[in-house]
């Protein structure tokens, strides 16, 4: 018996493959932001969704920040980050279960997504104002306890 096509895709994930049922399989996981600029005097929030496809329902994610840049990216487990390491992203990775961070670590659904929301508060020093922050999830196989992938990376400017 012939299957069509697409209801035998298979994706390379982590060393093993992954069957996936046609219009289950994202090719490259993503993020998108709800805003593109923040404001540093009266605050805000940014929503993330992260969308990673059903292959990858249940991976444990982290999103991760930088304020310098996306080039060269940071290796994680052999997957470039396209996340340049500074202080902004030590500050997130030790603040991620504080308030302001709320979604920014867990397991992806079923349908391999989740949302994280970063909130800043009112009253930002004028210095940080035309700071562009960068941000991107890693995915992290349960079993091994590796990255395995990443998304895109994000902007949001701070404006006055």
């Amino acid at each position: 018996m012939k299957l069509p096509l697409l209801s035998a895709v298979f994706c390379l994930l982590a060393g093993g493959l992954v069957a996936a049922a046609a219009g289950d399989l994202v090719l490259d996981p993503k993020i998108v932001s709800d805003t593109i600029s923040l404001s540093a005097s009266e605050g805000g929030e940014q929503i993330l969704s992260i969308d990673a496809g059903k292959s990858f329902a249940g991976f444990r994610y982290i999103v991760a920040g930088s304020s310098s840049g996306v080039f060269p990216g940071t290796m994680m487990d052999s997957v470039r980050v396209p996340l340049n390491y500074d202080s902004y992203s030590e500050m997130m990775l030790t603040a991620i279960d504080r308030p302001g961070y709320g979604g920014c670590r867990g397991h992806l659904d079923a349908t391999g997504k989740a949302q994280a929301r970063l909130s800043m508060p009112a009253g930002q020093a004028p210095s940080l104002i035309g700071t562009i922050y960068y941000h991107a999830a890693v995915l992290i196989d349960p079993k091994t306890n590796r990255v395995v992938s990443t998304t895109n990376a994000v902007e949001v400017l701070l404006l006055p």
